[in-house]
């Protein structure tokens, strides 16, 4: 078709195509150069013209370009392809060039018309290091499985993953498929639940519709006959349009269950009061010590009401310890009184903890204190270098002004106390305090006590 094309849009055509147009004699060596593509300005810094062919490529290529020109010169007007390496000056780079090399019909010249291979070699490069992260990561995927699987084989505990549209099982590991269904018969492909009795499992059915809703749900169920004690924990997953359901199974053991009721005795037998109550101070929990303490008959007078009955002068005290619990997790040595049937109060020190649980639940432990002399209170601290100051006085000033002094150092010292468990609260303080909210502001303003103009801090 280009026989058909002018001989001046033939060469229009050749020259759009050639990154670099080379004419090297009889003698290889470059007559003439240019480089046709504006965006190649690199290939235009090299040294071409003048210069023998030979000295533009490496030691390695001679024989390689040698045999191309020598059969461009056996068939003039027939193009012969060779894809050559040009050093670049300093010999740190190489710019790969596609030749296209035609003789004239004399063969005292030959035209080299080249293109530049760098964006096709770039591109090659990139599918190749893509290539070879896709493979790194295909292999870690696969150790990552290997592991998995391991893992999954070797836990104590029985694991399932269930498909959330069909309630099939995917996987289970040889514990789950023991637990359910015995050794030898494989469980994966069947409906789930598997292997309970019809009220079973329409409890842990209604779990995992509660899981889905709230995201994890647990159970106590019995599997098996004999009848075995177990724990279900079920967590529901989201993986991009799919959903999965993963359920634990932990049996509870003979040991377990010895070092349940273990642990129960020591709750029971404690010298100390242990009360157990959720995140809003309903009691969930009591030991006997508490019932003897508070002179409550049994444990369903106390169990449901909130903590707040017993424990503290007003709402303050209760208020304050679970703020504690929640913001650190534990509370050491809180002074407060546990009010006693009779109107009868006893002076408390409280330890309290969270506890590990899928519900959140706050163990309170409480000592009497009213016959031992606390050496830890923040007041001991600096009430004796107060009195100090004050007894050096004796002699210069009457008693009853001395008196007064002291009333007024304790005093501030309760108050800054109050302010203290409180974290700086001044209504919850003047409560603590059993004052009024202006009978606070003027005390501080009088022992200058915290920032005095600030009297609307609640």
């Amino acid at each position: 078709m280009l026989s058909q094309l002018e001989q001046e849009a033939i060469t229009t055509a050749v020259q759009s195509l050639a990154d670099l147009q080379l004419q090297i004699n009889a003698e290889n060596f470059i007559a003439e150069c240019e480089v046709a593509n504006p965006e190649l300005k690199d290939l235009s810094a090299l040294p071409w013209q003048g210069q023998s062919w030979f000295d533009l490529l490496p030691e390695s290529q001679h024989d390689k370009a040698n045999e191309a020109l020598r059969r461009a010169r056996a068939a003039p007007g027939t193009a012969c392809r060779v894809d050559l390496e040009h050093l670049w000056p300093g010999g740190h780079q190489s710019i790969p060039i596609s030749y296209r090399l035609i003789a004239s019909p004399d063969g005292s010249s030959v035209f080299a018309l080249g293109r530049d291979l760098r964006p096709e070699t770039n591109l090659r490069q990139q599918l190749t290091n893509a290539q070879q992260s896709m493979e790194q990561d295909y292999w870690s995927m696969r150790q990552i499985e290997n592991r998995y699987r391991h893992l999954f084989a070797m836990a104590n505990d029985g694991f399932l993953v269930i498909d959330d549209m069909s309630m099939r099982v995917l996987e289970a590991n040889p514990r789950a498929t023991q637990l359910l269904a015995g050794d030898k018969e494989s469980i994966v492909g069947r409906a789930f639940p598997i292997g309970m009795d019809g009220e079973t499992a329409q409890r842990v059915t209604d779990a995992m519709n509660l899981a889905r809703a709230s995201g994890s749900q647990d159970l106590a169920i019995v599997l098996g006959n004999p009848a075995t004690e177990g724990q279900l924990h079920i967590a529901f997953l989201r993986q991009g349009r799919e959903s999965r359901f993963l359920i634990k199974i932990t049996v509870i053991g003979a040991n377990e269950a010895a070092d349940r009721d273990g642990c129960r005795q020591l709750f029971e037998s404690s010298p100390d009061a242990v009360l157990i109550v959720d995140d809003r101070g309903e009691v969930m929990d009591c030991n006997r010590t508490f019932l003897e303490w508070t002179q409550s008959v049994n444990h369903e007078q106390v169990i449901g009401r909130s903590m707040e009955h017993w424990i503290g002068r007003s709402s303050v005290d209760a208020s304050v310890l679970l703020s504690n619990v929640s913001g650190s997790g534990t509370v050491r040595l809180y002074a407060s009184v546990l009010n006693c049937r009779g109107g009868i109060t006893m002076d408390i020190e409280i330890s309290a903890a969270r506890l590990p649980s899928a519900t959140p639940r706050l163990a309170l432990f409480i000592r009497d204190i009213a016959r031992r002399v606390t050496t830890q209170h923040p007041m001991s601290q600096q009430l004796p270098g107060s009195i100090e100051q004050i007894t050096r006085r004796v002699g210069q000033v009457p008693l009853k002004e001395l008196v007064r002094e002291s009333t007024d150092v304790i005093e501030a010292l309760c108050i800054q106390a109050a302010l203290e468990l409180t974290h700086d609260n001044r209504a919850s303080a003047a409560e603590l305090l059993g004052l009024s909210r202006q009978s606070l502001y003027t005390k501080l303003r009088k022992y200058n006590i915290g920032d005095g103009s600030d009297l609307g801090q609640e």
